[in-house]
């Protein structure tokens, strides 16, 4: 039976940094003043990808459900983090509604998909539950901070109308429940 692990050989790395290579050149070629920046996102990644692999061949090894689902919650914090710097405004208590959104959506999702679809055997299997995860809660990520965004620039364009609906009576909820 395969493995599903895919061997990638020198050739392969070598043809990947070459993208990364030709990129620089096209930075320093067009004066972008881009290059420093692409060397030290291309060691960056690679040094986070070469840890991470350590990490996932570990817990791939260990094959314990409450090492997955810690893994997973580590992935959904750190998505939470980055969602919270994406907004563009400061908003007092964001972190727990976003980290509850994400932890619920994400992982009733993942289960239903690695459950339901995939129908892993067991239902917590390192090499499922994990990228899938993964796409899921950066999806997820992305489409909560977005939404944040567009809520409050929405609430910003209709600042009168809602100042001239909460004067007439409506509650604050009322007056932004077109935007939410």
């Amino acid at each position: 039976m395969n493995s599903g692990v895919i061997d990638i050989g020198y050739l392969q790395l070598l043809l990947a940094g070459l993208l990364i290579l030709i990129t620089i050149g096209i930075s320093i070629k067009m004066k972008l003043g881009q290059s420093k920046n692409l060397i030290i996102g291309a060691i960056r990644t690679f040094v986070q990808l070469l840890a991470l692999g350590f990490i996932l061949n570990y817990v791939f090894a260990l094959q314990s459900w409450w090492i997955v689902l810690l893994v997973v919650l580590f992935m959904i914090v750190a998505a939470t983090q980055i969602a919270v710097k994406r907004v563009d405004r400061k908003i007092p208590n964001l972190w727990p509604s976003i980290f509850i959104s994400l932890f619920f959506s994400s992982v009733i999702v993942a289960l239903l998909v690695v459950e339901g679809v995939i129908q892993a055997e067991p239902w917590y299997s390192a090499r499922h539950m994990i990228p899938i995860s993964s796409m899921i809660i950066g999806n997820a990520m992305t489409a909560v901070a977005l939404a944040i965004n567009r809520l409050f620039d929405d609430l910003e364009k209709r600042k009168d109308e809602l100042d001239a609906l909460v004067a007439l009576g409506a509650s604050p909820f009322e007056a932004a429940l077109p935007s939410i």
